[in-house]
């Protein structure tokens, strides 16, 4: 006997004993789909809370790992700043007037020649942090730091070519053409001041839009360009 038979017996047959009975299974099938449907809305309550959890961990993890990037590009920036501060003020104490030179050229030109040593350290080390600190650019910047270093470095080299390569001035040494020596420095001198100032100016504007990027001061290339193209 099925349950809507077993109460329409219990009632005593008749219409309103099929009425009450149909009542009574539209209510016991009402409160079967309440309960389905409050256990699903259960499971989907309870679904959606990890999902949203989920979503917070995932969100706070690539906060995380966007702070440290920023704060990693940051210190890109600073320290290839620092290392061209460091070859520049060389460069202006090596390339500014100096009337010693002429007049006591025994005394001028050692000291020049550890100026000289200075400046090709700070352009070495350039050259490495350029290398080592690449991946924290944008492409186009870069490229435009990456050719900035390396033209340093080859005036430097030049610089250096010109003016003190080869010479030796440690105990025991010979006594240097201090005349010929001091027109060598002077040469690689004039040509070192005319040739730097444009590779220094541009890595350093390429520097400073980089982290006025990152500061949020500036559209990124990618976005410029689209914002161009709208």
């Amino acid at each position: 006997m099925t349950l809507l038979e077993g109460i329409v017996s219990a009632i005593g047959g008749g219409a309103v004993a099929l009425a009450a009975a149909a009542w009574l299974a539209r209510r016991w099938i009402n409160h079967r789909l309440e309960s389905e449907l409050e256990s699903h809305k259960a499971q989907l309550i309870q679904k959606s809370e990890v999902l949203k959890t989920d979503l917070s961990i995932y969100a706070h993890e690539q906060n995380v790992g966007l702070t440290r990037i920023d704060e990693q590009r940051s210190e890109s920036i600073l320290s290839i700043w620092g290392i061209l501060t460091q070859w520049h003020e060389a460069f202006l104490t090596i390339t500014a007037p100096n009337a010693v030179l002429g007049k006591d050229a025994q005394q001028a030109v050692p000291t020049y020649s550890q100026w000289s040593k200075s400046l090709m350290r700070a352009s070495d080390k350039l050259s490495i942090e350029v290398r080592n600190r690449a991946i924290f650019f944008h492409q186009a910047a870069y490229e435009t730091i990456a050719r900035c270093g390396l033209s340093i470095a080859d005036i430097t080299n030049r610089y250096y070519a010109a003016s003190f390569e080869g010479m030796d001035f440690g105990l025991g040494a010979p006594e240097p053409d201090y005349n010929a020596l001091t027109a060598r420095i002077d040469a690689a001198r004039t040509q070192l001041r005319e040739s730097a100032h444009d590779s220094v100016n541009e890595l350093r504007e390429a520097l400073i839009a980089e982290f006025r990027l990152l500061m949020g001061a500036e559209r990124s290339p990618a976005n410029n360009a689209h914002h161009t193209d709208r």
